[in-house]
């Protein structure tokens, strides 16, 4: 231990005061050595041998004022297998000073070693992709276009929300958009927080891909449907934001929200590419290295800690709270092809007007189905809806009402409206309609809103 420097000119003073550590951070098994203990268990075995010593000293010292300073201990040899950090409090004062500003010790488990003058603290940002969205179910490319979750993506929550209902969490953030803001409302509800927006944690902006299917994409130009997977360095689109952009911002936010919480734990709620571009740079790959990595399952979880400005990914693209049934990409092979591709419908359109429009749906060149929906005074109503008996059950159906949403509300309405036989009708239940209250046909409110939880069945 190193010589402890103190002056002092009171000449009652007959104690040497000693500084009071506080640990930020926990040792093993969870034992926080509390002030008095503190004090107890690391200078008792000197205390007595510095009063004795003091006592004679203070005779002849004339009265005076000033505080006692501590000005440089080394107290590595008490803090073994403990991570965390102490600081000097004054006395004079209610609470401790500003970490940044005064004496710190560091200690680092890991390095099993003390760090002097350092005053970083580990900050726990647990990163989560939104739920089930109608981009990911109609197979519509939705970057920065405001869309809403799914009944399946409400399902998906009810899980997240078990995840984190034992997690503490100090704050919650999430992109501006309705569906990260409705996926972190399974967070921050259940702990009384407000949900703290961040435009910075957007999805890519996609450009002139926006609100097209992945199937006409895939037709138009299907090298740049291949590069936005597999070469995000290279993919480019008119008026769409680079993957280059799209890393920096998210990493100054990341970087932004880990200094507002310095030893905390917060959650921020984003996009699929946006997240995966993000961890991979972490990770400290390039982007055209990125391109090989995964992608996470809607509420995927992933966590990084940030220390100062270094930052580490502990672990990416968890989804093991989403049961089988519920998993988006389970149903969905893009993720899994080496050129991240799947058959995707494209859309001939017939007629189409201001009032309504009829289309024929198509893979490849194939014909595999067709709708035709109309306006009425509150609604847009779907009169016809239906998939060529071979392209039935393969997931095609669900990505004509992706069309039909996206004509209502460019139309300005909110609800969809349709009329089919009983066997239908639990179909179309399943992605968010219900019986109208006249009890004539089906309704389906689509307005991008953020809507309550449903409790765990």
């Amino acid at each position: 231990m190193k010589k402890t420097n103190i002056s002092f000119n009171k000449w009652k003073l007959f104690v040497l005061t000693l500084s009071l550590l506080t640990l930020m951070g926990c040792a093993r098994e969870n034992n926080i050595l509390t002030e008095n203990q503190s004090a107890e268990n690391h200078t008792s075995k000197n205390t007595s041998q510095m009063e004795e010593s003091f006592m004679d000293t203070t005779e002849q010292i004339e009265e005076a004022t000033v505080e006692p300073i501590i000005m440089d201990v080394d107290w590595s040899d008490y803090f073994e297998e403990i991570n965390g950090s102490a600081v000097i409090q004054n006395k004079k004062e209610p609470n401790f000073s500003d970490i940044a500003n005064c004496p710190c010790i560091r200690y680092n488990k890991s390095k099993q070693n003390c760090e002097r003058g350092s005053s970083h603290m580990t900050t726990k940002i647990f990163l989560v992709r939104h739920a089930e969205a109608e981009g990911n179910l109609y197979r519509l490319a939705h970057g920065q276009y405001d869309s809403a979750i799914t009944p399946g993506g409400y399902r998906q929550l009810v899980y997240l929300r078990e995840r984190f209902r034992s997690e503490r969490i100090d704050a919650v953030y999430g992109s501006d958009l309705t569906r990260t803001h409705t996926t972190a409302s399974a967070i921050y509800i259940p702990k009384g927080l407000p949900f703290q927006p961040v435009p910075l944690l957007r999805e890519l902006c996609l450009g002139a891909w926006e609100q097209m299917s992945w199937g006409e994409i895939l037709r138009m130009d299907r090298q740049m449907y291949i590069d936005f997977n597999k070469r995000p360095d290279l993919w480019r689109a008119d008026h769409a934001e680079t993957f280059a952009q799209v890393r920096d911002r998210m990493l100054e936010a990341l970087r932004t929200i880990a200094a507002a919480h310095p030893g905390g734990t917060v959650a921020a709620v984003s996009h699929g590419a946006a997240l995966r571009t993000l961890l991979g740079t972490l990770q400290g790959l390039s982007l055209e290295e990125i391109g090989c990595t995964g992608h996470g399952d809607n509420t995927a979880v992933s966590l990084v800690e940030a220390e100062g400005d270094a930052m580490r990914v502990v672990f990416r693209d968890d989804a093991s709270h989403v049961p089988a049934s519920a998993s988006t990409f389970r149903r969905q092979s893009w993720h899994k092809d080496d050129a991240a591709t799947e058959p995707g419908l494209w859309y001939d359109t017939v007629q189409e007007d201001e009032n309504s429009r009829t289309a024929i749906a198509m893979l490849d060149e194939e014909k595999a189905g067709s709708f035709s929906v109309t306006l009425a005074p509150d609604a847009l109503r779907i009169t016809d809806y239906q998939i060529l008996p071979q392209f039935q059950g393969k997931g095609y159906g669900v990505q004509l009402l992706g069309q039909a949403v996206q004509f209502a509300r460019k139309r300005g309405r909110d609800r969809l409206a349709l009329t089919c036989g009983a066997p239908l009708d639990g179909y179309f239940k399943r992605y968010g309609f219900q019986t109208a209250e006249t009890g004539d046909g089906l309704v389906m409110d689509i307005r991008p809103v953020i809507r309550e939880i449903p409790e765990l069945s």
